[in-house]
C-alpha cells in the first residue's frame, strides 16, 4: 500500500489523544496538495523545507506543554530511573502505535537517561516527545505486513497492529484507543467478525461522525458551494441561506486557499 503520511487533522487528533487532558498547543503546519479532491493522497504528500521546520517547532512546543501538565497523562512523575523508562514506553509506543523493538527501547529510555541525569525528568520528556514527533514512524503510517500469515495471492495480510492504525484513521483520524491497542496484543483483529465489532463500537463515537462528515465534504466538494456565484432568475432558490446551510465548515488549516474555486453558471443544466 502507499506510505501515507498523517495529514495536518491527523498530526493533531494523534497528539491529543496520545496526552488525553493536556492543553495541547495549535501547531501551524503546512497543508498537502488536494489530489482527487482529498487531502490525505500520498501523491500529494510532498515534504517541504517549510514543513521540516513546522514538525520540529510542533516538537518542542508539545514537548513543553505535555511536560508542564505530566501528572494529567503520565503515570508517574517522579524523576526517578523506574518512573522515566515507564513513561517512555507509553509513550513511544503511543507514538509508533505498536510495541517498541528491544533496540527502539534502548535507544528511546538512552535518551531520556541522558537528559534526566543531567537537567530532570521535565526535559528529558520534552525532549523525548520532540524526538519522537519527528520520526517517520510517528509521521507515516508503514504497513510492512504480518509474518507467516497466510493472504490471497498477491496481497499481503497485515498484522493487528496496523490493522488497528488502518481503521482507527480510516473512522477516527487518530491513533488507536486503548480498547483498540488491547485487541492488537490479544490478536483479535484478524478475526473478522471481532475487528467488525470494533468497527461498529467506533462507529458510535464523534470523532466518526466528523470523520464521516469530512469524508463527504470532501468526495463531493460542498466546502465549495460557499464559492458558487448563481445566476438569480436561473436560480432563484438558491440564495444565502440556502448557500450557508450547504456548506460543511471545515478546519482553515485543512483547506488550501489553492483549492477554492468561484463557479459561476448562467442557467441551469
Amino acid at each position: 500500500s502507499a506510505l501515507r503520511r498523517l495529514t495536518p487533522t491527523e498530526y493533531r487528533n494523534t497528539v491529543r489523544d496520545m496526552f488525553p487532558g493536556v492543553s495541547i498547543p495549535d501547531v501551524a503546519l503546512a497543508t498537502d496538495l488536494v489530489v482527487g479532491g482529498f487531502d490525505n493522497s500520498a501523491e500529494g504528500q510532498t515534504v517541504s523545507p517549510l514543513l521540516t521546520e513546522n514538525y520540529q517547532r510542533a516538537g518542542v512546543a508539545i514537548g513543553a506543554a505535555v511536560t508542564g501538565d505530566l501528572a494529567r497523562w503520565a503515570p508517574c512523575t517522579t524523576n526517578a530511573a523506574a518512573c522515566a523508562a515507564q513513561i517512555t514506553e507509553l509513550v513511544a509506543m503511543r507514538a509508533q502505535r505498536r510495541p517498541l523493538s528491544t533496540e527502539e527501547r534502548a535507544l528511546f529510555v538512552g535518551l531520556v537517561e541522558a537528559t534526566r541525569a543531567e537537567s530532570g525528568l521535565g526535559d528529558a520528556i520534552a525532549a523525548l516527545v520532540e524526538a519522537l514527533l519527528m520520526t517517520p514512524q510517528f509521521l507515516y503510517r508503514p504497513e510492512l505486513g504480518a509474518v507467516g500469515r497466510a493472504a490471497p495471492a498477491g496481497l499481503v495480510a497485515l498484522d493487528d497492529y496496523e490493522l488497528a492504525s488502518r481503521l482507527s484513521y480510516f473512522l477516527w483520524r487518530s491513533m488507536p484507543d486503548e480498547v483498540l491497542f488491547d485487541a492488537a496484543a490479544a490478536g483479535e483483529l484478524s478475526d473478522v467478525a471481532l475487528l467488525e465489532g470494533h468497527a461498529r463500537r467506533m462507529l458510535e463515537d464523534p470523532r466518526a461522525h466528523e470523520t464521516i462528515a469530512d469524508l463527504h465534504a470532501q468526495w463531493f466538494q460542498v466546502r465549495r458551494v460557499d464559492a458558487l456565484a448563481l445566476d438569480t432568475t436561473a436560480f432563484p432558490e438558491f440564495d444565502s441561506a440556502l448557500q450557508d446551510d450547504t456548506c460543511i465548515s471545515a478546519s482553515p488549516t485543512d483547506a488550501p486557499s489553492a483549492t477554492r474555486t468561484t463557479w459561476t453558471f448562467a442557467s441551469p443544466r
